[in-house]
């Protein structure tokens, strides 16, 4: 009985509910950072230890993460990217100079550069050698 009661209660004040919820969360931002920041100086160790962790475990999404956010900074078109499809349409050799890439020497090369406008769509990204693409900068692949 009890339950039913509580559950049309909250059905009829599910908007309230959820306002004050965010007036509270917006009004104590700063208080709830601010604990945030004191606890990652306490246990700094344990959270880099947890970040190397699930990058070790999470390669391609960790990549995924990064040129994202990049693609983000620099105001580029972003889509979905698959990059083990990228890495399979590429047959795992490398666009700028055509040699197979082990995938301790892997990184995806944006065709036409961020910086000179390309989008961070799969269409614009190759499978690269690191070496190969940090030689080719911003120079548009051809």
């Amino acid at each position: 009985m009890r339950k039913a009661m509580w559950d049309s209660w909250y059905e009829k004040n599910k908007e309230r509910i959820r306002d004050k919820a965010k007036r509270y969360h917006h009004e104590h931002k700063a208080r709830r950072s601010d604990a945030y920041r004191a606890w990652y100086v306490k246990n700094r160790a344990y959270s880099l230890a947890k970040k190397r962790a699930w990058e070790k475990a999470h390669p391609y999404a960790q990549k995924e993460w990064h040129s994202t956010r990049r693609a983000r900074i620099k105001n580029a078109r972003t889509g979905s990217i698959d990059y083990v499809a990228i890495l399979g349409r590429d047959c795992g050799l490398c666009g700028l100079c055509q040699r197979p890439v082990a995938p301790h020497d892997l990184s995806f090369d944006h065709i036409m550069p961020l910086a000179r406008g390309g989008a961070h769509s799969m269409e614009n990204l190759q499978v690269a050698h690191v070496l190969c693409n940090t030689k080719k900068g911003v120079k548009v692949a051809s």
